[in-house]
């Protein structure tokens, strides 16, 4: 599997993830593609697992939000604007 068919399969588990069909971790691992070299893969899973393990929607927008960035690329400094986006818009939203 080749860097671009790793992040179209990413892309459907995290949607898979985000729609709920994915619940689990040990379900996430087994249908990750192999992501060795690719950073970006490799934060989007561990965003994915840590979604699934505490169910926050904090953590559910991360898992949005690096779906997106797979979909669309980027910087690793436009990443780090989008957390900080995504945690800006999560406490004006909570009144954090």
């Amino acid at each position: 599997m080749d860097g671009a068919q790793a992040r179209l399969a990413a892309l459907r588990v995290m949607q898979d993830v985000l729609d709920g069909s994915v619940r689990r971790v040990g379900e996430l691992r087994r249908a990750w593609p192999p992501a060795e070299a690719d950073f970006l893969l490799k934060r989007a899973r561990q965003e994915a697992e840590h979604y699934l393990v505490t169910g926050g929607e904090l953590e559910r927008r991360f898992v949005a939000m690096l779906r997106s960035f797979l979909e669309r690329g980027g910087t690793a400094g436009e990443l780090e604007q989008a957390y900080d986006e995504v945690i800006r818009v999560h406490n004006e939203e909570t009144g954090d």
